[in-house]
């Protein structure tokens, strides 16, 4: 017959019988609490201004947290720290991958022209190792905003000889300056786009 013992006598016990349990010999009796567990919040703090969803932070060790990881991590609220066994130029290009999979407000997108080729363009792809199909298309003499490459472009392009111009997306939805997260997702509902150009692209349309 199972004894149900005090924590403390316990290990006791097992002390003294020298008996090492694994977890699965281990059964935890819970007690009742009236706490639901949606009001149960495992929020902490990773230093004074970054906040963490969930206390789980992965090792700066070499092989363990690049970008696939620190990104796993932030959508579960985590942090990932990208270790230094990797040369200045390649910690920021994976710090940056994360950033741009990760944001909804992108302050410095990367543009493409309405010269280059989508050959060109998937080649661009392919080395930096981007994990997104949208780009703002600009004027290359002028900076302004023309149009925007997005996943249908490419998928829909039978030729990939073409230029940018030629299968851009021309009608592009904007908003106004400082427009919040929850409009700006509101307008994309009602236009029925993924992606929408805001604040970010203030200077291109000024």
């Amino acid at each position: 017959m199972a004894r149900k013992l005090p924590k403390d006598a316990f290990f006791e016990d097992m002390a003294r019988l020298h008996v090492a349990l694994t977890f699965d010999d281990v059964r935890l009796t819970t007690g009742y609490s009236v706490t639901m567990p949606d009001d149960v919040s495992l929020g902490s703090k990773f230093s004074r201004n970054v906040q963490l969803k969930i206390p789980i932070v992965s090792a700066a060790m070499d092989t363990v947290t690049e970008h696939k990881l620190a990104i796993a991590l932030a959508k579960d609220g985590g942090l990932g720290i990208i270790h230094r066994s990797l040369t200045p130029k390649k910690q920021a290009a994976e710090v940056a991958r994360v950033k741009r999979h990760l944001n909804a407000l992108i302050e410095d997108p990367i543009c493409v022209y309405p010269n280059e080729t989508i050959e060109a363009v998937l080649k661009r792809i392919e080395k930096e190792q981007w994990t997104f199909h949208t780009f703002p298309v600009v004027n290359r003499q002028n900076g302004r905003l023309v149009g925007v490459m997005t996943q249908n472009d490419f998928d829909l392009c039978d030729n990939y000889c073409q230029r940018v111009k030629n299968v851009m997306t021309s009608n592009v939805i904007t908003a106004p300056k400082n427009t919040a997260m929850s409009e700006a997702y509101r307008i994309m509902t009602r236009e029925k786009k993924n992606a929408i150009n805001i604040q970010v692209f203030q200077i291109l349309l000024s």
